[in-house]
């Protein structure tokens, strides 16, 4: 063959990419997160609002994520697998049953705050909700200093002034013409989370996506400080101090434990 008809084949390497990339590609299916909880409170708005955000990322990955309301009693092990994920807002009870379904699933905890969901130290449960036990031990160390104050945990702040907290308020506000609250944090936190693991890792496995939720991954969730799980399963976070609906301080409380230590170390135990 003429050397001339050799180098009419031979792309420079910057069209061959283009045409690479420009060549029409199978569709990805879509990550499918279920939602399992009243479809009509503020968790569920709050998880939409997190797909979105995870939709925005993963376009640039070709990644396309779901996220549907499925009753509790219409699952069982076969259709639990169907979902990359689940996001929880009912009682312990609920949750204890979908992490028995679906144990190599992440079953995200938005709203039980029971301490034995906890000490039980179940492998897929990522409590995204304080715990009682946290609640109390944030409320004991604010009236070490504040003997005589009246106030109330709170997992999110409405008012939040940081960039990102404020940020995320605005558009929690702008989508759904009401206040981001506790729940609404917390599907939004949950879902985030899982776009940000999958566009992280690159992974689209569904235990891959759990074990770098709970061992390997660290979090921005709009408070100003990375997030990340306890070997419970517990979200270790700050917690909002609030009086008369009003921002009065924050857990860990400055003077009391270090701003950095994200709850007692004794919350962090498994009892089985």
């Amino acid at each position: 063959m003429p050397t001339t008809m050799k180098k009419s084949w031979r792309l420079p390497l910057a069209l061959l990419l283009l045409a690479l990339s420009a060549a029409p590609r199978a569709a990805t299916p879509p990550l499918t997160l279920a939602y399992v909880g009243n479809p009509h409170n503020s968790a569920w708005l709050g998880a939409r609002l997190g797909i979105r955000d995870a939709n925005a990322q993963g376009a640039f990955l070709d990644v396309h994520f779901v996220l549907k309301a499925v009753n509790a009693s219409a699952l069982n092990s076969r259709t639990a697998s169907a979902y990359i994920a689940l996001l929880v807002a009912g009682n312990a009870a609920t949750v204890r049953r979908l992490a028995a379904l679906a144990p190599h699933r992440a079953i995200f905890n938005l709203s039980a705050d029971d301490d034995s969901l906890r000490s039980a130290c179940l492998g897929n449960v990522l409590s995204i909700a304080p715990s009682a036990r946290m609640k109390r031990d944030a409320l004991s160390r604010w009236h070490k200093l504040h003997p005589d104050a009246r106030v109330a945990v709170r997992t999110w702040d409405p008012a939040a002034t940081n960039y990102a907290g404020r940020d995320l308020n605005n558009r929690f506000r702008r989508h759904f013409k009401r206040t981001m609250d506790d729940l609404a944090w917390a599907g939004w936190v949950a879902a985030a989370m899982v776009g940000d693991t999958v566009a992280r890792t690159g992974s689209a496995d569904a235990q891959d996506l759990l074990n770098n939720l709970k061992y390997q991954e660290s979090f921005d969730g709009g408070k100003g400080v990375e997030l990340s799980f306890r070997a419970s399963g517990q979200l270790r976070q700050p917690l909002t101090l609030v009086a008369s609906d009003k921002p009065v301080g924050r857990a860990p409380v400055a003077g009391v434990v270090g701003p950095d230590n994200l709850g007692s170390p004794a919350l962090a135990r498994c009892h089985k």
